[in-house]
């Protein structure tokens, strides 16, 4: 009896090790259906699905080496605009003038297209100067300063107002020579808000103060001019000058002497400190 029970309670063991056995079997069969479902060109399939745009990328890459690239995209401003530089290298009136209307006529089209964007406006203006269209020019820069103004990338505006002040002192030039003093200073001074530190436009600005009698006003004017180029000798000179008018040697002497140091040859610092002598 003892023995028939051992015998099976070995069979029951015997039993349970075969069902563990098939069930390690399956689990085998099951985990190498799995292993050879991890990747095929399926769409069902997940980790295909998932390589996808890894391997558009590559595509891409590759692509952008072997292919050579189009001609780049150039906006109609930028082409109208590259007319009129060229214009300024070619010697022959013909083509130079050809170049010149045909760059200015796409740009006056654009702008009528654009009348709000900056960079249009200021190319026209800068074909107007280039044509000495001095009038034209400030008109168009002026709105160009305006519609970039607060504009942080990509701005216009540092260009805009230092070709502002080189019209104006285009402009001015011919008045002064005509002796209408006021007028030239009037055209000067409404360009002086749109770049008020500018070297060039207060040494013109201080010497129309300087020639109209206004000493403190050309004094200012010319101080600010050494402050952007303390290496130009004349208005070093002219500020000793202005030293020399209020009584202060020391300064005015100092001022022909720098003058000097930076243009040996200078004729009125010459004559100025050998005055003070």
């Amino acid at each position: 009896m003892a023995k028939k029970k051992a015998k099976r309670r070995e069979d029951i063991k015997s039993d349970k090790d075969l069902n563990i056995n098939e069930k390690v079997t399956e689990s085998v069969e099951i985990s190498g259906k799995v292993d050879a479902e991890k990747f095929q060109f399926n769409f069902r399939n997940k980790k295909f699905f998932a390589s996808i745009p890894f391997g558009i990328a590559i595509i891409i890459y590759i692509s952008i080496w072997i292919f050579e690239p189009g001609e780049p995209v150039v906006d109609p401003w930028f082409a109208a605009v590259k007319l009129v530089d060229s214009s300024q290298k070619i010697t022959d009136p013909v083509i130079k003038n050809k170049l010149l209307n045909e760059g200015g006529n796409d740009l006056r089209h654009l702008v009528k297209i654009h009348p709000y964007h900056a960079r249009v406006r200021f190319f026209l203006g800068y074909y107007y100067f280039v044509t000495q269209n001095w009038d034209s020019s400030m008109t168009e820069l002026k709105e160009a300063a305006h519609l970039d103004s607060g504009s942080t990338i990509n701005s216009i505006w540092p260009n805009a107002h230092d070709l502002i002040t080189k019209v104006a002192i285009n402009k001015s030039v011919p008045v002064m020579n005509q002796g209408n003093l006021q007028k030239a200073k009037e055209i000067l001074l409404d360009a002086y808000p749109y770049y008020p530190s500018n070297p060039l436009l207060n040494k013109y600005i201080g010497n129309i103060y300087f020639n109209l009698g206004e000493y403190d006003n050309a004094f200012r004017h010319f101080s600010t001019s050494m402050q952007g180029d303390p290496n130009d000798a004349d208005v070093v000179n002219i500020i000793g000058v202005l030293y020399k008018m209020k009584g202060d040697m020391n300064n005015a002497k100092a001022h022909f002497q720098r003058a000097l140091q930076i243009n040996p040859n200078h004729p009125q610092a010459k004559v100025n400190i050998v005055g003070l002598n």
